[in-house]
């Protein structure tokens, strides 16, 4: 296919998801759903917002390879929310709700994976060493996750959130010696893992400070 294609293709799936994203966000929660795994409605609809924009930045993208892991990304941010509102909204029957209670793992893996197989692509680098490192955090804090062990768990979610971090440490050693083009377009893609997790967790935070309940409205359950 050519450029214009795939980007003609990718827009028009951003066109169909979104809608069904906020449809899914927009669903009320019944009292007796299971929130366990749930995040606050301004949060989840920041995310698929975030999912949309950059599916549609993918589109525009002329590398092939920056191009997929782009949409990968925006799929995952797009799709992740809406797993969770229908869980919660106790639609989609046992397949959402067991895709939602695998909880963050696969969602905050894609978060961190793609970033770094984009700066791969733009610097044309191997990077095989960062994402075993990441695969290797999610794995361990998985694990501690399954003890059961309170203390442990909120060290694994440290450790999981720090974990972010990682993409923008692969960038910067492999970034040496190129040129200031490349090195601005790697520099970006490594980021690309922590803005969505500042733009969630300072959503996250004003939620709070303001009080605001965690459903939609017309919920049975507010959170």
């Amino acid at each position: 296919m050519s450029n214009r294609s795939w980007r003609t293709a990718i827009w028009c799936v951003a066109a169909v998801v979104t809608p069904a994203a906020i449809w899914a966000i927009a669903l009320p929660w019944p009292a007796d759903s299971d929130l366990g795994f749930v995040l606050p409605v301004p949060v989840l609809a920041v995310m698929a917002l975030s999912g949309a924009g950059i599916l549609l930045l993918a589109g525009g993208q002329s590398s092939a390879g920056l191009r997929a892991t782009m949409a990968i990304l925006g799929l995952t941010l797009l799709g992740y929310p809406c797993l969770l509102a229908m869980s919660a909204a106790s639609r989609g029957g046992p397949l959402v709700a067991g895709a939602a209670f695998a909880g963050h793992l696969i969602p905050l893996t894609m978060v961190s994976v793609t970033p770094v197989l984009a700066v791969s692509v733009v610097t044309a680098r191997s990077h095989r060493g960062w994402i075993a490192a990441i695969l290797l955090v999610t794995a361990v804090t998985t694990v501690v996750d399954i003890t059961g062990v309170r203390v442990l768990i909120v060290l694994a979610s440290v450790v999981r959130m720090s974990g972010f971090v990682l993409p923008i440490a692969a960038t910067w050693p492999l970034v040496r010696n190129t040129a200031a083009d490349m090195r601005r377009r790697a520099i970006v893609c490594g980021m690309a893992s922590v803005v969505p997790v500042l733009m969630l967790g300072l959503t996250g935070c004003a939620v709070a400070i303001a009080g605001l309940t965690w459903g939609p409205p017309g919920s049975d359950r507010p959170g």
